[in-house]
């Protein structure tokens, strides 16, 4: 009976080491990331302010979401692909939408990106009627 269990063990044991597994990663940032975290922002219209980033291969998707209060009747939404250039971000290309309700997400998968360190920039025009306030989100670093 022991030296069953024993080959089954190492059958086991073999069959986990050569499965492969494939990931992508993900990197998500939030309003407090433009401000280190230290404080809550001070925003008339706005609940919350988020971008995410996943990277597979030379294609980088960034998903921006964007909540507002009750009150709000419109939001637009940019997600902008950013490349770090020594200490500073660049924006390289960017896509948006706008949705009429007080939640909007957007998602773009960027294709065809060179070599380097990105984020994604998150850029919400929240709507009461006629005026707005601009809010960002940045998410994390990631390299492809």
């Amino acid at each position: 009976m022991k030296k069953l269990f024993s080959i089954m063990l190492a059958m086991v044991v073999t069959l986990l080491c050569t499965l492969s597994v494939s990931a992508t990663d993900i990197g998500w940032g939030n309003m407090d990331d433009n401000i280190g975290g230290t404080a809550e922002p001070n925003w008339n219209y706005t609940y919350s302010a988020k971008a995410m980033i996943s990277v597979s291969g030379d294609e980088v998707t960034g998903t921006s979401t964007v909540d507002g209060n009750s009150s709000v009747t419109k939001i637009t939404i940019t997600t902008e692909l950013q490349l770090k250039e020594g200490n500073s971000w660049r924006s390289i290309d960017g896509r948006g939408t706008t949705v009429f309700t007080r939640h909007g997400s957007f998602t773009h998968t960027f294709k065809d990106v060179s070599d380097g360190t990105y984020r994604i920039k998150t850029i919400g025009r929240v709507y009461v009627g006629d005026k707005y306030e601009t809010v960002y989100a940045y998410s994390t670093e990631m390299t492809v």
